[in-house]
């Protein structure tokens, strides 16, 4: 899945940006998305001192993946219009 989604998701952020802007809006979403990420790590790991940590990691999995379909199913509809913005 993980290859999968990071696969997917540049052809989806590049509707959503201008021409113009299109590179830097895809790479500001991926660097946000994976700092974001980076926290993932730190997060399990003080969960394991509570729980196992195979628990601490199939949480944090879920949840990550679950962040990830509603942001997908939040993009705004791009078929049928003209995306060549200027």
């Amino acid at each position: 899945f993980q290859g999968g989604l990071g696969s997917s998701m540049l052809p989806a952020y590049a509707e959503l940006f201008p021409t113009q802007a299109r590179g830097q809006g895809q790479g500001f979403c991926l660097s946000v998305g994976r700092g974001l990420g980076s926290l993932v790590p730190t997060a399990v790991g003080i969960t394991a001192k509570s729980l196992s940590l195979g628990k601490a990691m199939g949480i944090f999995a879920i949840a990550s993946y679950g962040v990830a379909v509603i942001a997908t199913l939040m993009f705004p509809e791009t078929a049928g219009k003209d995306l060549r913005q200027e």
